[in-house]
């Protein structure tokens, strides 16, 4: 029997959460299974396949079964992206914490551009593994591409930022919630963004190719 009105609504919301629960506990285990360095970038590749698979699709998907094929099948490509994106992040990091140390205009300059090329990279970091799951891209285009959609999409990526900003007030203020929602709810809400800005650009090209595929 379906359910109509607020009782309706209240019902599929509660699907969704127990769903982005499960989901969650999923991807902890997969990654614990890659001994966390190796698994953490297929799991997330995974994770962020499956919720492409619910968002753009509205499928009854079967997370754990989704998850493992996906998982498996983006193994090495998400031990690249784990390494990449760590070396990068780490590399701009530790150069703001070097340059900081001086004093004087030059080195305020280099702080600056850092720290602009490190929120930049933050950006980016939000969108590779929903371009990875939605296009069939080398591991170097994804790359490229994440780097450009934070400023061809400004509007879905402010409310990636804000979106982003909720959870983090939401978890500090119910810590309790961590451990079954605290990857699975930011990645949600990276990913039904993501899928708006590539909506948009697919509208774009069918625009500028006359209105055909």
């Amino acid at each position: 029997m379906e359910m109509n009105g607020f009782m309706g609504v209240f019902h599929r919301f509660s699907l969704w959460v127990v769903r982005l629960a499960y989901l969650n506990i999923v991807w902890i285990l997969f990654t614990l299974a890659g001994l966390v360095i190796v698994g953490v970038g297929a799991s997330t590749l995974a994770l962020f396949a499956v919720l492409r698979k619910m968002i753009v699709f509205d499928e009854d998907v079967k997370i754990f079964h989704a998850f493992k094929e996906e998982f498996k099948l983006n193994f090495s490509r998400g031990i690249k992206l784990s390494f990449l994106y760590t070396g990068i992040g780490l590399l701009i990091y530790f150069d703001i914490r070097y340059f900081s140390q001086f004093e004087g205009m030059f080195y305020e300059i280099l702080v600056g551009f850092f720290t602009i090329l490190f929120i930049l990279f933050g950006l980016a970091f939000c969108y590779v593994f929903p371009i990875c799951s939605h296009f069939q891209m080398k591991t170097s285009e994804s790359f490229k591409n994440s780097f450009l959609f934070p400023v061809f999409a400004p509007l879905q990526t402010l409310l990636i930022v804000l979106g982003l900003i909720l959870c983090t007030i939401f978890f500090t203020i119910v810590p309790g919630f961590l451990p079954f929602l605290g990857i699975s709810l930011p990645a949600y809400v990276i990913s039904y963004f993501a899928q708006l800005s590539f909506k948009r650009l697919e509208e774009k090209r069918n625009q500028a190719n006359g209105g055909y595929t």
